[in-house]
């Protein structure tokens, strides 16, 4: 009996040192292919994670040459921003000074041609205050004339004196072509007739 015994008993053992063998090799393996995938894993992890580094690396060395180039281009923008704003400030300054200086010239041509005109006016008002003054002295001479009878000497001062006034009419006439002419100029100057200006009646030549 204590034979069998032991033999049962070495034979439990054996069994299970058998059986614990194999939860061992069992279990290594298990270890190994663990550690196996893990080292994948960790692998594989750092490959990702350096290609995300180098990733972000060129996205950072991008954004540095955006910037410096963002920064270049503002600079450019603001130096041909300031010189166009010089020039125009330049242009606007001549223009300006070219306007002054055509609107003085202009009212000083203006004012001569004002001038002009109220001398030529008044020139033509003392022509005609005269012509009237004319024709009347003539009209009494004539009327004095025929209260007696015509002598010779009356009748060739009254042929003189119609000779005359129709040589001032003559002379009246071509200063009136001439007046009209100087306002046909005046308005294509001006666009428009002069302002009509008070006439002074003088019955003696001007100075």
């Amino acid at each position: 009996l204590i034979n069998e015994y032991e033999q049962f008993i070495r034979k439990i053992e054996k069994q299970h040192n058998h059986k614990t063998d194999d939860y061992e090799k069992r279990i290594e393996m298990l270890i190994s292919k663990t550690h196996e995938q893990l080292k994948s894993i960790e692998d594989e992890f750092q490959e990702r994670n350096s290609k995300q580094q180098s990733i972000i690396n060129d996205q950072q060395k991008m954004i540095q040459v955006l910037k410096e180039e963002q920064h270049k281009i503002k600079a450019s923008y603001e130096k041909q921003n300031y010189a166009v704003n010089e020039q125009c400030l330049r242009e606007k300054n001549e223009i300006k000074a070219q306007f002054d200086l055509c609107m003085k010239n202009l009212e000083k041509n203006f004012n001569t041609l004002t001038s002009k005109k109220e001398q030529l006016e008044r020139k033509l008002s003392y022509l005609n205050e005269q012509h009237k003054h004319e024709l009347i002295e003539c009209r009494l001479t004539y009327e004095n004339s025929l209260k007696g009878l015509l002598s010779n000497d009356v009748r060739m001062d009254l042929e003189n004196t119609i000779h005359s006034l129709k040589q001032q009419v003559v002379y009246l006439q071509q200063r009136i072509a001439f007046l009209q002419q100087e306002l046909e100029q005046y308005i294509q100057v001006y666009g428009h007739r002069p302002l009509a200006q008070p006439l002074v009646i003088k019955t003696t030549n001007p100075e």
